[in-house]
C-alpha cells in the first residue's frame, strides 16, 4: 500500500519579494519619520509661526497631488508603462550605486 503524498506549496515569500518588501519597509520609514519631526523641528527649534508650516503642508501637498495626477494619467497608457517604471527605478538605482 503506498502512502499518499502531499502536494508541494511554493513559497509566497521567496528573496524577491522579501527584497520588495525590506525595501518598501524602509522607504516608508524614511519617509514617516521626518514628517512626523518636522513641525516640531520648524515651530519649536527654529521659531517659524504655524502658518509657515502650513504653507510648507500646502505647497508639498499640492506637489505630491500634481505628480500624481500626472503619474496616472502616464501608466494609463499601456505604452508608457515599462519606460515609466524603468525611467522611474533606474535614477534610484543608480544614485545608490557604490561601485562608480
Amino acid at each position: 500500500m503506498t502512502t499518499p503524498t502531499r502536494p508541494t506549496r511554493e513559497r509566497w515569500l521567496g528573496p524577491g519579494v522579501a527584497g520588495i518588501g525590506t525595501a518598501s519597509f524602509l522607504a516608508d520609514v524614511g519617509h514617516e519619520i521626518p514628517t512626523a519631526l518636522l513641525p516640531n523641528l520648524l515651530t519649536a527649534t527654529l521659531g517659524a509661526p504655524a502658518a509657515a508650516l502650513g504653507l510648507i503642508e500646502g505647497i508639498a501637498d499640492g506637489l505630491a497631488g500634481t505628480a500624481r495626477l500626472a503619474g496616472g494619467a502616464m501608466a494609463d497608457d499601456p505604452r508608457r508603462r515599462r519606460a515609466l517604471a524603468v525611467g522611474g527605478g533606474l535614477p534610484l538605482a543608480r544614485a545608490t550605486d557604490n561601485h562608480r
